[in-house]
Protein backbone atom coordinates (compact mmCIF):
# COMPACT_ATOMS: atom_id res chain seq x y z
CA UNK A 1 0.00 0.00 0.00
CA UNK A 2 1.27 3.44 -0.69
CA UNK A 3 1.38 6.74 0.72
CA UNK A 4 -2.01 7.57 -1.44
CA UNK A 5 -3.71 4.76 -0.95
CA UNK A 6 -3.24 4.58 2.93
CA UNK A 7 -4.03 7.96 3.37
CA UNK A 8 -7.62 7.88 1.54
CA UNK A 9 -8.30 4.49 3.02
CA UNK A 10 -7.94 6.19 6.51
CA UNK A 11 -10.23 8.70 5.21
CA UNK A 12 -12.80 6.50 4.44
CA UNK A 13 -12.48 4.31 7.36
CA UNK A 14 -12.60 7.67 9.48
CA UNK A 15 -15.73 8.87 8.28
CA UNK A 16 -17.29 5.60 8.66
CA UNK A 17 -16.54 5.05 12.45
CA UNK A 18 -17.15 8.48 13.47
CA UNK A 19 -19.77 10.05 11.24
CA UNK A 20 -20.22 12.96 13.47
CA UNK A 21 -16.89 14.65 12.59
CA UNK A 22 -16.08 16.72 9.62
CA UNK A 23 -12.44 14.96 8.15
CA UNK A 24 -10.32 15.85 5.08
CA UNK A 25 -6.94 15.25 4.00
CA UNK A 26 -4.56 18.81 4.39
CA UNK A 27 -1.15 19.67 3.90
CA UNK A 28 0.28 21.20 6.89
CA UNK A 29 3.05 23.70 6.71
CA UNK A 30 4.91 24.20 10.06
CA UNK A 31 7.24 26.50 11.67
CA UNK A 32 10.45 24.95 11.88
CA UNK A 33 10.96 24.59 7.91
CA UNK A 34 8.77 21.17 8.41
CA UNK A 35 5.55 20.01 6.70
CA UNK A 36 3.43 17.04 6.51
CA UNK A 37 0.56 15.33 4.94
CA UNK A 38 -2.10 15.16 7.79
CA UNK A 39 -5.88 14.09 8.51
CA UNK A 40 -7.61 17.24 9.49
CA UNK A 41 -10.30 16.50 12.47
CA UNK A 42 -13.18 19.09 13.03
CA UNK A 43 -16.33 18.73 15.37
CA UNK A 44 -19.23 20.68 13.45
CA UNK A 45 -19.62 24.58 14.75
CA UNK A 46 -15.91 24.44 16.77
CA UNK A 47 -13.72 26.54 15.33
CA UNK A 48 -10.51 24.45 16.41
CA UNK A 49 -9.08 21.43 13.66
CA UNK A 50 -6.77 19.03 14.87
CA UNK A 51 -4.36 17.61 12.32
CA UNK A 52 -2.93 14.09 12.83
CA UNK A 53 0.19 13.66 11.14
CA UNK A 54 -0.07 10.28 9.06
CA UNK A 55 3.14 9.65 7.88
CA UNK A 56 4.34 7.35 11.95
CA UNK A 57 1.22 5.27 11.10
CA UNK A 58 2.06 4.79 7.52
CA UNK A 59 5.57 3.92 8.46
CA UNK A 60 4.26 1.43 11.07
CA UNK A 61 1.68 -0.61 8.31
CA UNK A 62 5.16 -0.76 6.33
CA UNK A 63 7.42 -2.58 8.73
CA UNK A 64 4.37 -4.98 8.75
CA UNK A 65 2.33 -4.30 11.37
CA UNK A 66 -1.68 -4.96 10.66
CA UNK A 67 -3.53 -2.13 9.14
CA UNK A 68 -6.28 -2.77 11.86
CA UNK A 69 -4.48 -1.90 14.59
CA UNK A 70 -3.31 0.94 13.35
CA UNK A 71 -6.91 2.40 12.43
CA UNK A 72 -7.26 2.02 16.19
CA UNK A 73 -4.69 4.49 17.25
CA UNK A 74 -5.83 6.87 14.67
CA UNK A 75 -9.44 6.54 16.03
CA UNK A 76 -8.27 7.24 19.79
CA UNK A 77 -6.41 9.93 18.54
CA UNK A 78 -9.66 11.61 16.79
CA UNK A 79 -11.54 11.12 19.38
CA UNK A 80 -9.27 12.92 21.38
CA UNK A 81 -9.45 15.77 18.83
CA UNK A 82 -12.91 15.42 19.68
CA UNK A 83 -13.71 15.69 23.34
CA UNK A 84 -11.37 18.70 22.98
CA UNK A 85 -13.08 20.42 20.37
CA UNK A 86 -16.28 19.65 21.67
CA UNK A 87 -15.14 21.74 25.52
CA UNK A 88 -13.67 24.59 23.05
CA UNK A 89 -16.03 26.15 21.41
CA UNK A 90 -16.36 29.39 19.72
CA UNK A 91 -17.14 31.28 23.07
CA UNK A 92 -13.87 30.67 24.21
CA UNK A 93 -12.27 32.15 21.20
CA UNK A 94 -14.46 35.16 21.95
CA UNK A 95 -13.09 35.21 25.84
CA UNK A 96 -9.66 36.39 26.22
CA UNK A 97 -9.86 35.00 29.85
CA UNK A 98 -10.50 31.77 29.07
CA UNK A 99 -7.79 31.68 26.26
CA UNK A 100 -5.20 32.90 28.68
CA UNK A 101 -5.46 30.37 31.08
CA UNK A 102 -4.34 28.31 28.17
CA UNK A 103 -1.46 29.98 26.69
CA UNK A 104 2.43 28.98 26.81
CA UNK A 105 5.71 29.83 24.99
CA UNK A 106 7.75 28.06 22.40
CA UNK A 107 11.18 28.67 21.24
CA UNK A 108 11.63 28.08 17.44
CA UNK A 109 14.72 28.56 15.04
CA UNK A 110 13.69 32.25 13.31
CA UNK A 111 15.41 31.32 10.16
CA UNK A 112 14.41 28.10 9.10
CA UNK A 113 10.67 29.71 10.11
CA UNK A 114 10.49 32.24 7.76
CA UNK A 115 8.18 33.01 6.02
CA UNK A 116 5.44 31.73 8.30
CA UNK A 117 6.95 33.76 11.89
CA UNK A 118 5.27 36.79 10.47
CA UNK A 119 2.42 35.28 10.64
CA UNK A 120 2.27 34.75 14.12
CA UNK A 121 3.76 36.76 17.37
CA UNK A 122 6.65 36.61 18.45
CA UNK A 123 10.06 37.97 19.90
CA UNK A 124 13.47 37.97 18.49
CA UNK A 125 16.34 35.96 21.16
CA UNK A 126 19.42 36.36 18.88
CA UNK A 127 18.17 33.56 15.84
CA UNK A 128 15.37 32.41 18.01
CA UNK A 129 12.24 33.36 17.88
CA UNK A 130 9.83 32.95 21.37
CA UNK A 131 5.79 32.69 19.68
CA UNK A 132 2.60 32.14 22.22
CA UNK A 133 0.73 29.17 21.64
CA UNK A 134 -2.76 27.79 22.71
CA UNK A 135 -2.70 24.40 24.95
CA UNK A 136 -5.79 22.53 23.98
CA UNK A 137 -4.85 19.51 25.70
CA UNK A 138 -7.06 18.11 28.19
CA UNK A 139 -5.25 15.59 30.00
CA UNK A 140 -1.62 14.45 30.99
CA UNK A 141 0.63 13.32 28.26
CA UNK A 142 -1.97 14.85 25.51
CA UNK A 143 -0.40 17.46 23.15
CA UNK A 144 -2.72 19.40 21.47
CA UNK A 145 -1.56 23.33 20.79
CA UNK A 146 -2.27 25.87 18.15
CA UNK A 147 0.35 28.86 17.61
CA UNK A 148 -1.51 32.52 18.10
CA UNK A 149 -1.43 34.39 14.89
CA UNK A 150 -1.47 38.37 14.50
CA UNK A 151 -5.29 37.80 13.21
CA UNK A 152 -6.14 36.27 16.55
CA UNK A 153 -5.01 39.16 18.38
CA UNK A 154 -7.07 41.47 16.83
CA UNK A 155 -10.06 39.36 17.93
CA UNK A 156 -9.04 39.63 21.17
CA UNK A 157 -8.53 43.49 21.40
CA UNK A 158 -4.88 43.64 23.26
CA UNK A 159 -1.33 44.30 21.94
CA UNK A 160 1.15 41.93 21.16
CA UNK A 161 3.21 42.36 24.40
CA UNK A 162 0.01 41.88 26.61
CA UNK A 163 -0.06 38.45 25.09
CA UNK A 164 3.23 37.51 25.17
CA UNK A 165 3.52 38.41 28.97
CA UNK A 166 0.42 36.68 29.81
CA UNK A 167 1.77 33.39 27.79
CA UNK A 168 4.84 33.06 29.50
CA UNK A 169 3.10 33.74 32.81
CA UNK A 170 0.21 30.83 32.29
CA UNK A 171 3.34 28.77 31.00
CA UNK A 172 5.33 29.18 34.17
CA UNK A 173 1.96 27.42 35.81
CA UNK A 174 1.27 24.94 32.44
CA UNK A 175 4.40 23.86 32.17
CA UNK A 176 7.15 24.00 35.30
CA UNK A 177 10.55 24.48 34.63
CA UNK A 178 12.66 21.53 35.64
CA UNK A 179 16.36 21.85 36.20
CA UNK A 180 18.89 18.95 37.10
CA UNK A 181 22.34 17.74 35.91
CA UNK A 182 23.30 15.84 32.52
CA UNK A 183 24.00 12.50 34.91
CA UNK A 184 20.85 13.05 36.34
CA UNK A 185 19.13 13.46 33.04
CA UNK A 186 20.85 10.59 31.45
CA UNK A 187 20.07 8.60 34.22
CA UNK A 188 16.62 9.40 34.10
CA UNK A 189 16.39 7.93 30.57
CA UNK A 190 18.10 4.99 30.58
CA UNK A 191 16.70 4.11 33.66
CA UNK A 192 19.51 2.89 35.74
CA UNK A 193 22.79 5.11 37.90
CA UNK A 194 25.14 6.29 35.43
CA UNK A 195 28.93 6.56 36.10
CA UNK A 196 30.96 9.02 34.81
CA UNK A 197 34.29 7.45 36.32
CA UNK A 198 34.68 10.49 38.40
CA UNK A 199 34.70 12.65 35.53
CA UNK A 200 31.56 14.61 36.67
CA UNK A 201 30.53 17.01 33.34
CA UNK A 202 29.55 20.16 34.57
CA UNK A 203 26.68 20.42 32.11
CA UNK A 204 22.60 20.66 33.39
CA UNK A 205 19.43 20.31 31.64
CA UNK A 206 16.84 23.33 31.67
CA UNK A 207 13.41 22.10 30.63
CA UNK A 208 10.39 21.28 31.23
CA UNK A 209 8.78 18.09 33.11
CA UNK A 210 7.19 16.45 29.53
CA UNK A 211 10.62 17.63 27.83
CA UNK A 212 8.67 19.09 25.22
CA UNK A 213 8.95 22.69 24.09
CA UNK A 214 10.65 22.92 26.99
CA UNK A 215 13.72 24.84 25.58
CA UNK A 216 11.49 28.04 26.49
CA UNK A 217 12.05 27.55 30.38
CA UNK A 218 14.87 30.32 29.74
CA UNK A 219 12.15 33.00 28.98
CA UNK A 220 10.31 32.42 32.24
CA UNK A 221 11.10 35.37 34.99
CA UNK A 222 13.58 34.46 37.00
CA UNK A 223 14.66 31.31 36.24
CA UNK A 224 18.25 32.27 35.03
CA UNK A 225 18.82 34.02 38.41
CA UNK A 226 17.48 31.19 40.14
CA UNK A 227 19.86 29.14 37.89
CA UNK A 228 22.85 30.75 38.22
CA UNK A 229 22.52 30.63 42.35
CA UNK A 230 22.20 26.87 41.70
CA UNK A 231 25.22 26.85 39.41
CA UNK A 232 27.36 29.41 41.29
CA UNK A 233 28.33 31.10 38.58
CA UNK A 234 27.60 32.63 35.24
CA UNK A 235 27.24 30.86 32.77
CA UNK A 236 26.73 29.72 28.99
CA UNK A 237 23.29 28.29 27.63
CA UNK A 238 23.71 26.43 24.60
CA UNK A 239 20.32 25.61 22.67
CA UNK A 240 20.25 21.74 22.40
CA UNK A 241 16.80 21.34 20.92
CA UNK A 242 12.67 23.43 20.40
CA UNK A 243 12.81 20.64 23.64
CA UNK A 244 15.67 21.72 26.12
CA UNK A 245 18.78 23.87 26.85
CA UNK A 246 22.19 23.28 28.34
CA UNK A 247 23.53 25.25 30.56
CA UNK A 248 27.50 25.52 31.60
CA UNK A 249 29.03 27.16 34.54
CA UNK A 250 31.95 29.52 33.54
CA UNK A 251 34.88 28.40 35.28
CA UNK A 252 37.42 30.10 32.98
CA UNK A 253 38.13 27.77 31.07
CA UNK A 254 35.69 27.50 27.76
CA UNK A 255 35.87 29.47 24.95
CA UNK A 256 31.83 29.90 23.27
CA UNK A 257 33.43 28.63 19.78
CA UNK A 258 34.87 25.42 21.56
CA UNK A 259 30.84 24.73 22.85
CA UNK A 260 29.94 26.12 19.31
CA UNK A 261 31.51 23.00 17.37
CA UNK A 262 29.98 21.13 19.96
CA UNK A 263 27.07 22.20 19.23
CA UNK A 264 27.17 22.45 15.56
CA UNK A 265 28.11 18.36 15.51
CA UNK A 266 25.06 18.13 17.61
CA UNK A 267 22.71 19.74 15.50
CA UNK A 268 24.18 17.55 12.51
CA UNK A 269 24.15 14.67 13.56
CA UNK A 270 21.93 14.17 16.46
CA UNK A 271 18.71 16.39 16.34
CA UNK A 272 15.93 16.05 13.86
CA UNK A 273 15.72 19.11 11.61
CA UNK A 274 12.63 20.08 12.68
CA UNK A 275 13.55 20.49 16.72
CA UNK A 276 17.01 22.20 15.69
CA UNK A 277 16.54 25.53 17.77
CA UNK A 278 19.97 27.55 17.41
CA UNK A 279 23.37 27.89 15.68
CA UNK A 280 24.46 30.22 18.52
CA UNK A 281 25.60 30.47 21.89
CA UNK A 282 24.39 32.64 24.70
CA UNK A 283 25.85 33.46 28.06
CA UNK A 284 23.75 34.49 31.17
CA UNK A 285 26.07 37.15 33.10
CA UNK A 286 24.02 37.18 36.62
CA UNK A 287 25.57 40.24 37.79
CA UNK A 288 24.03 42.61 35.40
CA UNK A 289 21.10 39.93 35.33
CA UNK A 290 22.15 40.27 31.00
CA UNK A 291 21.95 37.21 28.54
CA UNK A 292 23.83 37.80 25.52
CA UNK A 293 25.75 35.96 22.65
CA UNK A 294 29.06 34.40 24.20
CA UNK A 295 30.80 36.09 21.78
CA UNK A 296 29.83 39.30 22.44
CA UNK A 297 29.94 39.30 26.34
CA UNK A 298 33.79 37.71 26.08
CA UNK A 299 34.18 40.79 23.82
CA UNK A 300 32.99 42.85 26.23
CA UNK A 301 35.13 41.44 29.06
CA UNK A 302 38.44 41.85 27.11
CA UNK A 303 37.22 45.18 26.65
CA UNK A 304 37.75 45.50 22.71
CA UNK A 305 36.95 43.61 20.05
CA UNK A 306 40.05 41.95 19.17
CA UNK A 307 40.88 38.87 16.95
CA UNK A 308 42.96 35.99 18.14
CA UNK A 309 46.36 35.71 16.56
CA UNK A 310 46.90 33.73 13.53
CA UNK A 311 49.48 30.68 14.16
CA UNK A 312 52.75 30.80 12.34
CA UNK A 313 53.25 29.38 9.19
CA UNK A 314 54.52 25.34 9.54
CA UNK A 315 57.14 26.16 6.84
CA UNK A 316 58.17 29.02 8.56
CA UNK A 317 58.81 27.42 11.95
CA UNK A 318 62.66 26.86 13.09
CA UNK A 319 62.78 23.53 12.95
CA UNK A 320 65.82 21.28 14.65
CA UNK A 321 68.88 20.54 12.73
CA UNK A 322 69.41 16.95 11.07
CA UNK A 323 71.26 15.87 13.90
CA UNK A 324 68.66 15.36 15.58
CA UNK A 325 67.40 12.56 13.71
CA UNK A 326 68.79 9.91 15.84
CA UNK A 327 68.59 11.30 19.24
CA UNK A 328 69.09 8.26 21.44
CA UNK A 329 65.84 10.43 23.56
CA UNK A 330 63.57 12.77 22.39
CA UNK A 331 61.13 15.28 23.88
CA UNK A 332 57.62 14.89 23.33
CA UNK A 333 53.68 15.77 24.95
CA UNK A 334 51.82 13.08 26.99
CA UNK A 335 48.08 13.20 26.85
CA UNK A 336 46.52 11.05 29.52
CA UNK A 337 42.62 10.50 29.93
CA UNK A 338 41.11 12.82 32.49
CA UNK A 339 44.53 14.32 32.89
CA UNK A 340 46.21 17.83 31.38
CA UNK A 341 49.10 17.39 29.16
CA UNK A 342 52.69 17.03 30.10
CA UNK A 343 56.07 17.29 28.54
CA UNK A 344 58.46 13.82 29.13
CA UNK A 345 61.46 12.40 27.63
CA UNK A 346 61.24 8.92 26.51
CA UNK A 347 63.80 6.73 24.22
CA UNK A 348 63.77 7.28 20.94
CA UNK A 349 62.98 3.36 19.68
CA UNK A 350 60.39 1.01 19.36
CA UNK A 351 60.84 -0.01 22.97
CA UNK A 352 60.04 3.46 24.17
CA UNK A 353 57.32 4.44 22.38
CA UNK A 354 55.60 1.33 23.44
CA UNK A 355 55.86 1.84 27.01
CA UNK A 356 54.75 5.34 26.75
CA UNK A 357 51.26 4.18 25.26
CA UNK A 358 51.26 0.87 27.01
CA UNK A 359 51.51 -1.66 24.22
CA UNK A 360 51.86 -1.79 20.34
CA UNK A 361 51.54 1.40 18.46
CA UNK A 362 50.05 3.11 15.96
CA UNK A 363 50.25 6.55 14.32
CA UNK A 364 48.32 9.39 13.48
CA UNK A 365 48.79 12.16 11.04
CA UNK A 366 46.17 15.16 11.85
CA UNK A 367 48.17 17.79 11.82
CA UNK A 368 49.71 20.34 8.80
CA UNK A 369 53.46 20.70 10.21
CA UNK A 370 56.38 17.91 10.93
CA UNK A 371 54.12 16.08 14.24
CA UNK A 372 52.17 13.07 14.65
CA UNK A 373 49.90 11.22 17.16
CA UNK A 374 51.46 7.76 18.58
CA UNK A 375 48.79 5.68 20.60
CA UNK A 376 48.25 2.52 21.25
CA UNK A 377 46.31 0.15 18.50
CA UNK A 378 44.26 -2.17 21.03
CA UNK A 379 43.48 0.76 23.10
CA UNK A 380 39.67 0.56 21.91
CA UNK A 381 39.85 -2.79 21.98
CA UNK A 382 41.18 -3.43 24.93
CA UNK A 383 38.43 -1.01 26.93
CA UNK A 384 41.10 1.88 27.41
CA UNK A 385 39.48 5.09 28.68
CA UNK A 386 38.31 7.47 26.04
CA UNK A 387 40.80 10.47 25.77
CA UNK A 388 40.62 13.02 23.69
CA UNK A 389 38.50 13.87 20.47
CA UNK A 390 40.49 14.42 17.02
CA UNK A 391 38.14 17.13 15.31
CA UNK A 392 38.18 18.21 11.16
CA UNK A 393 38.75 21.84 9.91
CA UNK A 394 34.91 22.48 10.96
CA UNK A 395 34.81 21.16 14.68
CA UNK A 396 33.58 18.06 13.85
CA UNK A 397 34.52 15.36 16.03
CA UNK A 398 36.26 12.72 13.42
CA UNK A 399 37.81 10.22 16.02
CA UNK A 400 38.15 9.68 19.46
CA UNK A 401 41.40 7.80 20.80
CA UNK A 402 41.71 5.64 23.87
CA UNK A 403 44.30 5.31 26.15
CA UNK A 404 47.29 7.90 26.99
CA UNK A 405 49.13 8.93 23.71
CA UNK A 406 51.99 10.73 22.69
CA UNK A 407 52.89 13.62 20.59
CA UNK A 408 56.16 13.67 18.37
CA UNK A 409 57.94 15.38 16.37
CA UNK A 410 58.81 13.92 12.29
CA UNK A 411 62.18 14.35 10.37
CA UNK A 412 62.73 11.89 7.68
CA UNK A 413 61.35 7.94 8.25
CA UNK A 414 62.21 8.66 11.99
CA UNK A 415 60.89 10.78 15.58
CA UNK A 416 62.39 13.73 16.89
CA UNK A 417 62.10 15.99 19.88
CA UNK A 418 59.21 18.66 19.30
CA UNK A 419 60.07 22.04 19.50
CA UNK A 420 59.39 24.98 21.84
CA UNK A 421 56.69 26.22 19.42
CA UNK A 422 54.94 22.63 18.81
CA UNK A 423 54.92 21.95 22.44
CA UNK A 424 53.08 25.00 23.61
CA UNK A 425 51.02 24.60 20.35
CA UNK A 426 49.43 21.25 20.91
CA UNK A 427 49.91 21.64 24.97
CA UNK A 428 47.54 24.30 24.24
CA UNK A 429 45.25 22.28 21.69
CA UNK A 430 44.97 19.11 24.04
CA UNK A 431 45.05 21.03 27.16
CA UNK A 432 41.48 20.29 28.77
CA UNK A 433 40.36 16.55 29.26
CA UNK A 434 37.44 15.30 27.81
CA UNK A 435 34.48 12.98 28.69
CA UNK A 436 32.31 11.56 26.37
CA UNK A 437 28.33 11.25 25.97
CA UNK A 438 26.70 8.77 24.02
CA UNK A 439 24.10 10.66 21.87
CA UNK A 440 22.41 8.50 19.04
CA UNK A 441 24.42 7.52 16.30
CA UNK A 442 28.00 9.17 17.90
CA UNK A 443 29.62 10.39 20.95
CA UNK A 444 29.49 14.28 22.28
CA UNK A 445 32.59 15.44 23.62
CA UNK A 446 32.65 17.10 26.39
CA UNK A 447 35.22 19.46 28.74
CA UNK A 448 35.49 17.95 32.02
CA UNK A 449 35.90 20.67 34.58
CA UNK A 450 39.11 21.73 36.21
CA UNK A 451 37.65 20.72 39.79
CA UNK A 452 36.65 17.37 38.80
CA UNK A 453 40.36 16.75 37.24
CA UNK A 454 42.20 18.36 40.28
CA UNK A 455 39.75 15.80 42.59
CA UNK A 456 41.08 12.67 39.98
CA UNK A 457 44.72 13.98 40.44
CA UNK A 458 44.74 14.18 44.06
CA UNK A 459 42.78 10.96 44.31
CA UNK A 460 45.25 8.80 42.33
CA UNK A 461 48.31 10.35 44.09
CA UNK A 462 46.64 9.89 47.26
CA UNK A 463 45.69 6.11 46.29
CA UNK A 464 49.51 5.67 44.71
CA UNK A 465 51.03 6.89 48.18
CA UNK A 466 49.30 4.88 50.46
CA UNK A 467 50.18 2.28 47.89
CA UNK A 468 53.93 2.77 48.36
CA UNK A 469 53.34 2.68 52.01
CA UNK A 470 51.69 -0.71 52.46
CA UNK A 471 54.53 -2.32 50.12
CA UNK A 472 57.30 -0.22 52.09
CA UNK A 473 55.63 -1.42 55.53
CA UNK A 474 55.32 -5.07 53.88
CA UNK A 475 58.94 -5.20 52.55
CA UNK A 476 58.36 -5.38 48.76
CA UNK A 477 60.12 -4.04 46.83
CA UNK A 478 58.19 -1.48 43.99
CA UNK A 479 58.20 -2.68 40.26
CA UNK A 480 59.41 -0.26 37.89
CA UNK A 481 57.05 -0.43 35.23
CA UNK A 482 53.70 -1.88 36.93
CA UNK A 483 51.17 -3.55 34.28
CA UNK A 484 48.98 -1.21 32.90
CA UNK A 485 45.11 -1.31 34.34
CA UNK A 486 42.67 -1.66 31.96
CA UNK A 487 39.79 0.64 32.64
CA UNK A 488 36.92 1.07 30.62
CA UNK A 489 35.11 3.94 29.76
CA UNK A 490 31.64 5.00 31.50
CA UNK A 491 29.61 4.41 28.57
CA UNK A 492 31.05 0.56 28.30
CA UNK A 493 30.82 0.06 32.59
Amino acid sequence: MNQNEFEQQVLTEMQERLPGLHFELKDVEKLQNSSYRGLAVRYEGSPVTALIDLAPFLARTETGEDFREVMEDITAKAGDAFRTSSVIGLESFQDYKTIRERLFVQLVNADSSRPLLDQYLHRRIGDMAMIARIDFSERDGQEMSAAVTKGMLEGFGISQDTLLADAVASGMNRKPATLRTIIEELSAISGMPMDFGGCVPGFWVASTKEKINGAAVICYPGFLDEAAEKLGSDFFVIPSSIHEMLLLPDDGTIRADALTHIQHEVNENEVLPEEVLSRQIFYYDAAERKLELASEHEARAAGKNAAAPDLPDPDDLPWQDEDNLHEETIRVLLVEPGGYPREMKIRNDLGGLQEAVGGMIETVYPFEDEACIVCNDMGKVNGYPLNRALRDEEGGVVDIIAGSFIIAGLQGDGFRSLNDEQLARYEKQFYQPETFVRMGRGFMAIPIPDDSVRLRRNEKAEAARAGEQKAAGAGIKKKEAPERRKDKSWSER
